[in-house]
């Protein structure tokens, strides 16, 4: 990836302006997979890239949990003793739990009890004590206007307005500590395989990149998730693109960081695990709907919920 990103509104204007420079390099990527089978999958990061890739299904090591997988399609999210839903998330003995692998006995991601930040995005406006609008800033190729932000029938709603107007929200009243859990449950716009626009599930620190920087969920024609840090510049880890299916359905998109790692969760399964090298410093939530090249005005990004544990 390479994009102007917006942190906290501790980063200073200077530091948005360097970001801003860099552009997306338009490339293709052939790729063979071997799995249960092998087929040729082909990803353009135009906007309407041609991929042939196949939906998750099968069961979680250990038996854990099921992956009914409707998810890959249009359905509901993992199952975890079929208490998962496309609208509530993940939970154990109707506890709340983070959607991620659960152990051998069944019983989940138990243990990490209440949320240490949760917003439902329940009421009628978007909370701005919690949230940064980022009202004004040029970025991810386009410009934050916050009247693209709204909050309606219990999901945050970003909007494409226009290939130039586009939305970015960060919290300002929570940051994720290594060893902390996020996750969000997540309607991404697109067709098929192709994901429109370029919008973004993602958390970073301050003083970027020396910070580092988890893309857990990154549109770039495709799914794909990424890993930027600092090493005489910019350093990036991917994008490492997903198979399957992710557009115009909830899903749940997590990462757990790690001494030293990220894992990213998908749908409650591991998906991919990457070195890190940062600062330590915890990190803000952020969520992006920008553009850059073949943009999809009125495109929408809808978020049911944020939350996160540690």
């Amino acid at each position: 990836m390479q994009r102007a990103h917006a942190l906290h509104r501790a980063i200073t204007k200077s530091q948005h302006a360097g970001r801003a420079k860099r552009t997306m390099t338009a490339f293709a990527v052939i790729v063979l997979v071997a799995a249960s089978g092998t087929f040729l999958t082909f990803i353009s990061h135009a906007a309407t890239p041609v991929a042939s890739v196949e939906a998750e299904t099968g069961t979680l090591a250990g038996g854990a949990a099921t992956v009914s997988d409707p998810s890959a399609s249009g359905g509901e999210s993992v199952a975890f003793n079929g208490t998962s839903s496309s609208t509530d998330g993940c939970s154990v003995n109707s506890t709340v739990a983070p959607c991620m692998n659960g152990t051998a006995s069944g019983t989940g991601a138990s243990g990490w009890g209440a949320p240490s930040f949760d917003d439902e995005f329940n009421g009628s406006n978007l909370d701005t004590t919690t949230w940064n609008t980022e009202n004004g800033w040029v970025k991810n190729g386009i410009t934050v206007s916050a009247s693209n932000e709204t909050v309606s029938g219990g999901d945050l709603i970003l909007t494409l307005a226009s290939s130039s107007s586009g939305a970015e929200i960060s919290t300002n009243s929570y940051n994720l500590p290594v060893g902390g859990f996020a996750e969000a449950s997540i309607d991404f716009p697109g067709n098929g395989t192709s994901i429109y626009n370029w919008p973004a599930w993602w958390v970073s620190g301050p003083n970027w990149p020396q910070a580092g920087e988890a893309d857990i969920f990154e549109g770039l024609g495709s799914a794909t998730t990424n890993y930027h840090y600092y090493s005489g510049g910019d350093q990036q880890s991917g994008p490492f693109y997903i198979s399957g299916t992710w557009s115009n359905a909830f899903h749940t998109y997590g990462v757990y960081r790690g001494e030293g790692y990220n894992d990213i969760y998908w749908d409650g399964q591991l998906v991919k695990t990457y070195s890190t090298d940062d600062n330590g410093q915890a990190e803000s939530l952020i969520l992006t709907n920008g553009c850059s090249g073949g943009c999809t005005p009125g495109a929408q990004v809808k978020v049911d919920y944020v939350r996160a544990w540690q």
